[in-house]
């Protein structure tokens, strides 16, 4: 269910899979925008069902993990399985696209964070902090509050807002 949606990551440039295997700073940069665009777009009906866990660089998925690395590594399945399926029709490509689109992986990985704490928190006062505090030593408050601003006005405002 994943590949047609790496692939169209991929035909958009907004990650290059060829990349996800290397011990490189764009490796890495790959693999973290693929779990932090699959975290935002479950949210907008992707359909899939990877369970995330807080982890240093925003929300990270096991699973996903375990997922992209065996479709990376047989470029056949791979081929095959992005082509037999497509992505859902709930999956709204113009609300993702909106929200994400020519976001840096820092946005990505401040913007994660907030979706991902948010239901723990009745305001944003409290949701700011408790983000600063994970965040700590990483990213200053006003830059949490600058991606806060940007979540709210985004068509992921509703998953943030309270």
């Amino acid at each position: 269910m994943i590949a047609p949606f790496i692939r169209w990551l991929d035909d958009m440039s907004m990650v290059d899979f060829g990349l996800v295997t290397d011990e490189t700073d764009a490796g890495f940069d790959t693999r973290l925008r693929i779990q932090k665009y699959v975290f935002v777009a479950q949210r907008l009906g992707l359909g899939t069902t990877y369970r995330y866990n807080r982890y240093r660089y925003g929300p990270y998925s096991p699973g996903l993990t375990d997922d992209y690395y065996r479709l990376a590594e047989n470029p056949a399945t791979y081929e095959i399985e992005s082509v037999r399926s497509a992505i859902p029709d709930g999956f709204s490509q113009d609300k993702f696209l909106r929200t994400v689109k020519d976001r840096s992986s820092e946005w990505l990985e401040v913007a994660t964070t907030l979706i991902h704490i948010s239901p723990q928190h009745d305001n944003t006062r409290d949701m700011l902090e408790h983000a600063a505090w994970i965040k700590r030593g990483t990213y200053a408050m006003g830059y949490i509050r600058e991606v806060l601003g940007n979540l709210l006005k985004s068509p992921m405002g509703k998953s943030v807002s309270h």
